[in-house]
């Protein structure tokens, strides 16, 4: 399928990777007249399902006890049983389309979590819409056999809308530590926790207070505001509308998130199958038009070096351990424990960099450790500076939304 987006309209241009995604989804399914009803709550069906009874926030803060179904891993809903008698669904897409479709990230290149697609995945945004529909069909019909089957109504006017959404911007090669000082460097506020996936929040401020920036550019902060790392995240449910956040999903990879929600997602999505490769139109100019918009972030996201000395560096930072430490653990294939270096070995089996060496029965031998591969995989992952591609060259880019 030929690109929707002319190439004189792509953002980033020195990417070897670019790729628009749907991540999480929270969805509210609910019927036209049926949820308009004030119907009382099921104390029957309730005591019928002890073990599926979860309390479940509904809205501003209120909880009611809801019947809770975990069908996947990658997906939940929730079936209130009192008032409007809708149902909450939770979806994380990636994880679905990793189930669908069979395809996993290598072991050896997953640093935190496996919730993103390998680097030589051809699916494109309309592949991510075309799964979220499904989804959405999927639980229009498992609302209406529910309500059937618990409180015998025959729904026909099911509905869904979307709360809440997860729009990932993904970009290899990059880094979100050098990304951060870049950001810290021009001013931007972030906020930053998570040192496994080094995550950077960006959050829209609302103070009228107007900085001066270099090359004639602004921006809006806090008036109290002083550029600092900190915890407390802010979800962005109410005055924030968009919320951005950086993930170093891993080596190479940078996820850059957007999470907006419900009239953010009404402006994009039609929500009709007939109009899958407009919204896949508008989701990728919607994704490059947040960036023109906030020209100062963009301008952080550059192309990661992927010397050597950068992934070694890299490591060091997630792990604690010295740089030393990690070019030696690159040539060494068989780790010997002894009374002087088990402090060490303690701490690299922790960061699991080691594991034990096993005989053909399964037994640990005394003493004897072996780096992992998934290390190993790491540490090979690197390229010679300069202008050689971080992806191996069967990748097809012209499939790549």
């Amino acid at each position: 399928m030929p690109s929707i987006i002319p190439f004189d309209e792509t953002y980033f241009k020195t990417f070897d990777l670019e790729r628009v995604c749907i991540d999480k989804v929270c969805l509210h399914i609910y019927d036209g007249w049926y949820s308009t009803q004030d119907h009382p709550f099921d104390d029957d069906l309730a005591s019928h399902h002890p073990h599926a009874m979860k309390r479940s926030r509904v809205k501003n803060g209120r909880y009611e006890d809801v019947l809770h179904y975990a069908p996947k891993n990658c997906t939940f809903f929730d079936l209130r049983l009192k008032g409007a008698r809708s149902m909450f669904v939770y979806v994380n897409i990636i994880e679905y389309l990793q189930d669908f479709k069979g395809i996993r990230p290598s072991p050896e290149h997953v640093i935190h979590e496996s919730n993103f697609m390998p680097l030589d995945c051809t699916l494109t945004a309309r592949d991510y819409i075309e799964a979220l529909y499904t989804v959405i069909e999927h639980y229009k019909n498992e609302y209406k056999e529910l309500v059937k089957k618990f409180w015998g109504e025959d729904l026909n006017d099911v509905k869904v809308s979307v709360s809440e959404m997860e729009i990932p911007f993904e970009v290899s090669p990059s880094c979100v530590d050098e990304i951060a000082s870049y950001l810290d460097n021009d001013g931007v506020s972030f906020k930053k926790y998570n040192t496994q996936s080094a995550t950077l929040y960006l959050t829209e401020n609302k103070s009228k207070t107007e900085v001066e920036l270099p090359n004639g550019l602004s921006t809006r902060i806090p008036d109290d505001f002083d550029t600092v790392y900190v915890n407390g995240i802010n979800g962005g449910y109410k005055e924030n509308k968009i919320q951005l956040k950086f993930y170093q999903k891993t080596f190479g990879l940078v996820r850059i998130e957007f999470t907006i929600y419900k009239e953010e997602v009404n402006a994009i999505f039609s929500f009709h199958n007939y109009e899958i490769s407009g919204d896949a139109e508008r989701l990728v100019r919607w994704v490059h038009k947040q960036f023109r918009d906030r020209d100062k972030v963009a301008a952080c996201v550059k192309r990661y070096d992927v010397s050597l000395e950068n992934i070694v560096k890299t490591i060091a930072g997630m792990t604690g351990l010295s740089e030393d430490i990690i070019y030696l653990l690159k040539n060494v294939e068989v780790f010997e424990s002894s009374r002087k270096t088990d402090n060490l070995r303690r701490k690299l089996m922790k960061k699991h960099l080691l594991e034990p060496v096993t005989d053909d029965l399964g037994r640990s031998k005394r003493k004897i450790y072996r780096v992992t591969s998934q290390f190993k995989a790491m540490l090979k992952s690197f390229k010679p500076k300069g202008s050689e591609s971080f992806l191996p060259g069967y990748v097809n880019r012209k499939g790549l939304l």
